[in-house]
């Protein structure tokens, strides 16, 4: 009942609402510029939180960094396996210009680590890792992102701390993109 009486009164004195509420934004409006500023590429961006903490030490103790993509390929042909020599030479194409990003990478192949191919010897990953803090990557990522291109016979599939702003951007045909296509998949 108290919010029917409520509305009652909203909608009788409707023109006093109106100018209470153009009188609190008129107040707050200098204050908008100091509630931008904390806010980061990620959300919040608080040194003393915990993640933070555990984020830093990370990276200062294992070199782990957030302005990592993981590539995912896969065979549409199930001839076709990842360390044959088509599967990689479409793989080096995918990524080869790479090399002239506005952000020094490092690219560790399946080749050089067994462990990023499936099972069943059809499915790799490779982990392009971007020399800056995620806040950099990530607005630099429209920049990057045209340098890797889907290859015409595997199935190309973006993950990894950056792939989320990648679900606004045009990607190539063909490709997904996403935490939720990685997660479908079971290694």
């Amino acid at each position: 009942m108290w919010f029917y009486n409520l509305g009652i009164w909203i909608f009788r004195h409707k023109w006093i609402v109106i100018g209470a509420w153009l009188l609190a934004v008129i107040i707050s409006a200098p204050f908008v510029p100091r509630v931008i500023e904390p806010l980061k590429t990620g959300g919040f961006a608080d040194p003393d939180l915990e993640a933070a903490k555990a984020a830093s030490l990370l990276q200062q103790k294992l070199g782990y960094s957030t302005s990592t993509l993981v590539i995912f390929y896969q065979s549409t042909d199930k001839r076709l396996n990842a360390l044959d020599a088509v599967f990689v030479a479409e793989v080096q194409a995918s990524l080869a210009a790479l090399s002239q990003a506005p952000i020094k990478n490092n690219i560790l192949l399946h080749t050089a680590n067994p462990r990023q191919i499936s099972k069943d010897g059809h499915t790799a990953y490779e982990v392009v890792t971007l020399q800056a803090d995620g806040e950099t990557a990530t607005k630099r990522l429209p920049e990057i992102r045209p340098l890797i291109t889907a290859p015409p016979n595997l199935k190309m599939t973006v993950g990894g701390g950056l792939a989320c702003p990648w679900r606004r951007l045009p990607f190539p045909t063909g490709t997904t993109c996403g935490r939720e296509a990685l997660c479908r998949k079971r290694w």
